[in-house]
């Protein structure tokens, strides 16, 4: 196949007509050589191979490519001009409807949306409890990560067919790093919230204990422990006076 630079970049019903056109409706070519032959880059005309096989408007084999309906015009050159009326199939319904934002699209955009935003912001609260010592740069990086993460993710949806498969490899790798940063930053941010609770509950048994109790005894001089004089001591006689030392009785002299 003569590879020429059209005038102007072909546009999809231009390209699957100058398909149509070649010598028993067959080609064998790359995405890449027939990008370059209608004007398009290589993963533009991937995406479009595999609409058109999806569609059953082409079949394909390798590299060979075979458009399923014959037509008798020819296109004379590598321009877009067609110089006889071209019977072009409508592309299917199914094809524009892919496309389309459905009520069941949308809500599930809407909620892995919402999941992305909340996880994102559980991962970077955690994470700045984890790294107290560095808030507002753990906060910047943690950011960049998400954004980085759910960009890498959308693009290999859209280009999974036509991406090379080492550069495939390396961003689902880092796609799978990136989600385990996000699960320990949830993993501190709830580790953070219980052992904030279980403090609380600390705190507040110890100063139900501490009221209990009563009031604290102070040791005497010599060590001991002096009662109240409303405790009774271990015979059930009333306790000696708390006051310290001892009032003097005049018979000790």
């Amino acid at each position: 196949m003569t590879e020429t630079v059209p005038a102007r970049p072909f546009d999809d019903m231009e390209a699957l007509a100058w398909l149509r056109s070649q010598p028993d409706g067959r080609v064998t070519a790359s995405a890449a050589e027939l990008g370059r032959q209608w004007g398009w880059n290589r993963m533009r005309a991937g995406r479009r191979l595999k609409a058109w096989e999806e569609a059953g408007l082409i079949r394909r084999n390798a590299e060979a490519i075979t458009v399923t309906t014959s037509v008798t015009p020819t296109v004379t050159s590598v321009t877009p001009t067609v110089t006889e009326p071209v019977g072009v199939t409508v592309m299917p319904a199914a094809m524009v409807a892919r496309h389309s934002m459905t009520p069941v699209k949308l809500a599930a955009f809407i909620v892995a949306l919402a999941l992305a935003c909340v996880s994102a912001a559980f991962s970077i609260d955690g994470l700045t409890a984890i790294f107290a010592g560095a808030f507002w740069p753990v906060i910047t990086m943690g950011a960049a990560l998400e954004a980085g993460k759910l960009v890498a993710a959308a693009w290999l949806t859209e280009y999974w067919h036509s991406a090379p498969s080492l550069l495939r490899l390396v961003l689902v790798a880092m796609i799978g790093v990136l989600m385990s940063l996000n699960a320990v930053g949830v993993f501190g941010f709830l580790t953070r919230a219980h052992l904030d609770h279980m403090a609380a509950v600390d705190l507040a048994l110890a100063d139900r204990t501490a009221d209990t109790r009563g009031p604290p005894r102070h040791p005497g001089p010599d060590g001991r422990r002096l009662r109240s004089a409303h405790c009774p001591d271990r015979r059930g006689r009333r306790g000696i006076d708390t006051a310290w030392p001892p009032r003097r009785r005049d018979d000790d002299f």
